[in-house]
């Protein structure tokens, strides 16, 4: 059956875009709004500049939220029965090796608070460092860490990792897939063009650098799980994980550079960290501040594949504590031993949509491709997939990825998520035309998300001045990745239940 959208009602929804649209334009702000509730489809921003720049577009970019995520791990530090005095003095044995060893981001964060200022916010240089030290403050007041209890920690942090290359996909392309888990909330997808280092794409709480997942224009994928640790001496001052796979993203271009650089530096709490290139040199890095062992694929039976969640496997790291997640390390496994030489794209998203991979905590899904050509990440704002009872995400979740191409500016990367949102809204909107009962107002959100795009991408090519430039491009290329999600909500409502990597799956 046929349907048609009526004439008045489409002007109506354009005038309404170009109704906010004149609004916004008026805010340094990203995403301007006074309740700073997370976003459902988490924003694009970029960055472009010096270290001090990026930080200052980061800053006044995201004002209201760095300042809203800031308040909320404040929020966790006083109700830990913690003062502000015992932070600040935790935040300056931390910010000793900031300085020693990742200096450039000093900067950043000096021109972070700038920003914000600037925007209207009154931030002080600790609110603005404390969020990249959340779990590393928290865990500073208490070095002596309780074992893992495995029923308590189902409902804690939960982040997977899963790649696969050569043999094991369907054309030798890289394929990996990482979830992170925690209480949701405001999200950010930053593509940083520095002067100094390579391009990158890294997604984090706003205020955050890098959090879970990172891969730069070299093709230097890196994935971060916490992992418990129960001794005293297995947490100590040092460069926090989140600044890590920030700093190795900027500098390192291959695993082996990633893995002696992490060896160089003073770690802080229990962390495994996953380092993949382009060669296909993989590591999994299991560590805290006291232990450092590695493992490589065929170590646990792996063939062109390597997994990591938040346990540790090597005997040598077990003195830290064995950690949890097997079975959903063991899933991974068994999912890519089951589909070896097919596996893509498709098939990584649903073995992130099945539990235990998929669980109640899944703050995002990142997906990420690494040809010879380019690199593509997909981004699931909460679970993605409708699998289970969320108790973490968005108010309302598309269960939906957008895809962003990492590319050398940040007008082509708008042109290439405006791609993508044209092909998946052509698709959308051929279906919903063609089959009955879909909800025809997610092809309107994904069209008024779209036509915001262009106008914004349009007032970005007539910005005289840069940042001004920068955030429209922002805004540009968050509106058309939403139209992605709300687009790919349709789709998947109609082409999921014939998955046929599901059906594997259901009967292997």
């Amino acid at each position: 059956m046929k349907k048609f959208l009526g004439l008045g009602a489409l002007m109506l929804a354009v005038f309404l875009v170009m109704a906010a649209a004149g609004t916004a334009a008026d805010s340094p702000l990203l995403v301007d709004t006074e309740e700073t509730l997370p976003p459902d489809v988490q924003p694009v921003v970029f960055l472009e500049g010096s270290d001090y720049d990026i930080g200052y577009q980061y800053g006044y970019f995201g004002a209201n939220y760095v300042e809203s995520f800031s308040n909320h791990v404040w929020t966790e530090m006083y109700q830990a029965g913690h003062t502000k005095e015992e932070v600040h003095e935790i935040l300056n044995g931390f910010h000793y090796h900031m300085e020693e060893t990742f200096p450039e981001v000093v900067e950043s964060f000096k021109g972070m608070l700038d920003g914000a200022r600037d925007a209207g916010y009154d931030l002080t240089y600790y609110d603005v460092i404390l969020s990249s030290h959340q779990w590393d403050v928290m865990a500073s007041y208490d070095a002596e860490y309780p074992p893992a209890d495995p029923d308590e920690a189902l409902d804690g942090k939960g982040c997977s990792t899963f790649t696969a290359w050569g043999s094991s996909t369907d054309d030798g392309r890289i394929v990996a897939g990482n979830s992170a888990d925690g209480e949701f909330g405001p999200q950010v997808t930053m593509v940083i063009f520095p002067e100094t280092g390579y391009d990158m794409v890294s997604t984090a709480e706003f205020g955050v650098w890098a959090w879970n997942f990172t891969v730069n224009s070299q093709g230097l994928y890196q994935a971060i799980n916490w992992t418990p640790a129960e001794r005293p001496e297995d947490m100590d001052y040092g460069l926090a994980s989140t600044l890590v796979i920030y700093r190795n993203g900027r500098f390192a271009a291959t695993t082996e550079e990633a893995g002696d650089m992490l060896g160089e530096t003073p770690l802080t709490i229990g962390e495994n960290y996953l380092f993949l290139d382009r060669e296909h040199d993989a590591k999994v890095f299991e560590t805290s501040a006291a232990v450092f062992a590695s493992r490589q694929p065929g170590d646990m039976g792996e063939e062109d594949m390597l997994i990591s969640s938040n346990n540790r496997f090597i005997e040598e790291a077990q003195a830290a504590g064995a950690g949890y997640g097997v079975d959903r390390h063991d899933q991974l496994f068994d999912l890519g031993t089951l589909a070896a030489g097919s596996i893509d794209e498709g098939y990584v998203e649903l073995m992130f949509g099945l539990p235990p991979v998929a669980r109640p905590g899944n703050r995002a899904v990142h997906l990420a491709t690494i040809t010879d050509d380019g690199i593509s990440v997909r981004i699931a704002t909460g679970a993605a997939s409708t699998a289970g009872a969320w108790s973490s995400g968005p108010i309302r979740p598309t269960y939906s990825f957008y895809q962003l191409d990492l590319e050398e500016s940040p007008e082509a990367v708008t042109q290439s998520v405006k791609g993508a949102a044209q092909e998946r809204m052509a698709l959308a909107n051929e279906l919903y035309h063609t089959t009955d009962g879909i909800d025809r107002t997610l092809l309107e959100e994904a069209r008024e998300e779209y036509y915001r795009g262009i106008m914004y991408e349009d007032r970005a090519y007539v910005s005289e001045e840069n940042n001004q430039r920068l955030l429209n491009l922002s805004r540009a290329a968050t509106a058309y990745t939403k139209s992605q999600a709300f687009s790919n909500q349709v789709i998947n409502s109609v082409e999921y239940t014939d998955n046929p990597w599901l059906y594997l799956y259901q009967n292997r």
